[in-house]
């Protein structure tokens, strides 16, 4: 009879005693530590602007760790419910969409809200730290330059900066919509969308629907996307 190998469905290995927690949550504490310490170096090496900080990879008490880097710090949260909460105590926070995200996603999303609240502007650096959604650690570091690297803030020249109307509330509410969208689909399928904030006229005088207009015969104060 030949060697048994391992059950194909069998339960992850958790470490044996009191606790009886996996082996990656007694590491977390010290992963996340470690990381931090090195950041307000980090910040003054490089002239950083601000840091951005992933609060939803953090355990309860680890936004308690986030002190002494010497410039602004913001922690990015997909739940309004602990941004009232931390607002209250005076954190700054920064809500993005509630849709499964990479820690490069949580990156791009989070510096893409910044930009757009006005907290930071091109060509500032921001230090970011981002790890799994309740995982309790913070285990990625990346240093960026503002609007010069991720395709979501394609770089413009100085004469190009377009000038909004529309208020930072109206660019979250927009990519809430279409990052949902992207995650969900319709009926779980792919679907593609166009969301023109600004010179919509001009856009739409120079395009042409692929479908039937959805929208059509809704009364307008029905399509606002704010409602």
């Amino acid at each position: 009879m030949g060697r048994m190998g391992p059950e194909k469905n069998a339960e992850p290995l958790q470490v044996v005693g009191r606790a009886k927690t996996p082996l990656v949550s007694r590491a977390a504490g010290t992963i996340t530590r470690s990381l931090v310490k090195h950041v307000g170096s980090i910040v003054a090496s490089c002239g950083a602007h601000a840091v951005l900080v992933y609060a939803d990879a953090l355990e309860e008490d680890g936004l308690s760790l986030l002190e002494g880097f010497g410039c602004k710090v913001f922690c990015v949260t997909k739940t309004p419910q602990q941004e009232r909460q931390q607002e209250e105590k005076g954190t700054r926070f920064i809500r993005v969409p509630d849709v499964p995200l990479s820690r490069l996603g949580q990156v791009k999303i989070a510096v893409f809200m910044a930009l757009t609240k006005g907290l930071v502007s091109r060509g500032d650096l921001v230090v970011c730290l981002s790890g799994f959604t309740a995982s309790g650690t913070l285990d990625t570091l990346v240093v960026t330059e503002v609007g010069s690297e991720f395709e979501m803030l394609a770089p413009l020249r100085p004469e190009e900066e377009p000038s909004l109307d529309s208020g930072p509330e109206v660019i979250e509410r927009v990519i809430e919509v279409a990052t949902t969208l992207g995650n969900e689909g319709r009926e779980r399928k792919p679907v593609g969308a166009i969301f023109v904030v600004g010179d919509a006229s001009r856009v739409l005088s120079m395009s042409r629907p692929l479908i039937l207009n959805p929208f059509r015969g809704h009364p307008e104060e029905k399509r606002n996307i704010m409602d």
